[in-house]
């Protein structure tokens, strides 16, 4: 399971390849004026070993990233109640105990907060370079400028030992624009599988749902963060096993 979760959950360069196949398509459906849906049966999902880990979640945030900003109009991700993968588990008496919030339901929140106010003609995402399977950053413009920002950190750390991270600094941004960002984080890194399933908190911007204690609510306190713009440019600090998502905007 060890290599597996590295090897495959958390490499940026095995899910590109895995998804080359699907470009033609993807364009040819678009030129028609047509959506083109990826469904859970698409193979994308490489690793031998299913996980309900935050590395999955981590998977599912990536991913979901990289097909918008490959003309993917619509993802369909796994929701079987039999499976360690599924968003949720509705009740007892499956195969996995219930009623559980499931891991990777928490990379939906990440996203839905990176794709909210869609505007018509504007480009869905775009992914930029940064020449790492382990580092992802992605972008939404209005024009040439950034509105929305999201970077993932696919480096392993499963609580133990001091957790490293990376500096992305994001430039030509205008001087009186303000950056506003949360995380999508586990203090126990990849070893979390949230409250429901281990008890290891897994959160975007500090709130999480719950299914047993309060079922249908969110816990914990809502945390957003603000990091300065100076000659144009923002720092972000992104820690290994955990992405941010980040807006930017004119006060």
């Amino acid at each position: 399971m060890s290599g597996d979760i590295t090897q495959h959950l958390l490499n940026h360069t095995e899910m590109v390849a895995a998804f080359e196949k699907y470009k033609t398509n993807i364009k040819v459906t678009r030129e028609r004026g047509l959506g083109y849906i990826l469904n859970e049966k698409s193979g994308l999902y490489t690793a031998s070993n299913e996980t309900t880990s935050f590395a999955h979640t981590l998977w599912l945030a990536n991913f979901l990233l990289y097909a918008i900003s490959h003309g993917v109009t619509s993802v369909t991700v796994t929701q079987s109640p039999h499976s360690p993968r599924a968003l949720w588990t509705p009740q007892e008496g499956l195969s996995m105990p219930g009623p559980r919030v499931l891991a990777p339901y928490h990379a939906l929140s990440f996203f839905h907060h990176f794709m909210h106010n869609v505007y018509i003609g504007e480009n869905f995402a775009r992914i930029l370079d940064t020449n790492s399977s382990k580092i992802t950053v992605y972008a939404r413009f209005r024009g040439n400028k950034p509105t929305n920002l999201a970077i993932v950190n696919l480096a392993r750390y499963e609580g133990q030992g001091e957790r490293q991270g990376v500096e992305i600094s994001i430039k030509n941004l205008d001087k009186n624009v303000t950056a506003k960002f949360a995380r999508l984080y586990a203090d126990a890194g990849i070893a979390a599988a949230g409250q429901d399933a281990n008890g290891k908190d897994i959160t975007f911007a500090g709130r999480a749902p719950m299914a047993r204690s309060v079922p249908g609510h969110m816990y914990g306190e809502s945390k957003w963060e603000y990091v300065p713009v100076e000659d144009g440019v923002a720092k972000f600090v992104v820690a290994d096993s955990e992405a941010i998502m980040a807006y930017f905007f004119s006060p």
